[in-house]
């Protein structure tokens, strides 16, 4: 997944939520990168079964901008 952003003014309404599910519905094994300095990012990801599998000190595009690689683990049954 690219990105996925929420306006402040719609934060904690469930729309993050409802997308990020859609996505994972859509897509298992999804992987995702956040900015390792966006805590909260970070832990919206954790709490929907993403852990970290990796890091790197650019974004994509070679800016000093570190990242967080994220995979979503589906729960066994």
């Amino acid at each position: 997944m690219e990105v996925l952003f929420v306006d402040d003014v719609h934060r904690g309404r469930g729309v993050g939520s409802a997308l990020l599910r859609d996505a994972i519905n859509r897509f298992p094994g999804l992987l995702l990168d956040v900015n390792e300095r966006n805590r909260q990012a970070l832990a919206f990801y954790e709490a929907h079964g993403f852990v970290i599998t990796g890091r790197s000190d650019t974004d994509a595009d070679g800016h000093p901008f570190p990242l967080l690689h994220l995979a979503h683990i589906t729960p066994s049954r």
